[in-house]
């Protein structure tokens, strides 16, 4: 019983690790919004839900990039930082620290939505 925590209950469970969706931003372009971000994780998941492009920008901190809706979406530098890449439904593409500004364009039927989710640790 030394390895079981019993405060873990049905009510803390629900208010502490249950992850809640936050919506930060929506507009005609986008919806931004945190789908993870527990006192518990030392990392944040943000979900960005498109059908065209949108702008980001890592923050100073590596992120990943994971498409979770959608065939396909390619990532690139406006700047050139680094050649644009293609990430196909379910692969996960790591932006470093040092680009600062990246896009990420919808490679199909723009009628068809994407969602991609953003993942980096918190500082």
């Amino acid at each position: 019983m030394q390895n079981i925590n019993l405060d873990f209950n049905e009510e803390y469970s629900k208010n502490v690790l249950y992850n809640k969706t936050t919506l930060l931003e929506e507009n005609n372009k986008f919806k931004h919004e945190i789908t993870g971000d527990s006192n518990r994780e030392f990392f944040r998941t943000e979900r960005y839900t498109f059908k065209k492009e949108i702008d980001l920008t890592s923050d100073g901190n590596f992120c990943l990039i994971h498409l979770v809706e959608g065939p396909s979406v390619e990532i690139y530098s406006k700047e050139n930082k680094f050649p644009s890449f293609q990430l196909h439904y379910a692969e996960v593409m790591v932006i470093p620290a040092g680009v600062e500004k990246y896009s990420i364009k919808n490679d199909s039927d723009y009628k068809q939505k994407i969602k991609i989710l953003k993942t980096y640790v918190k500082i």
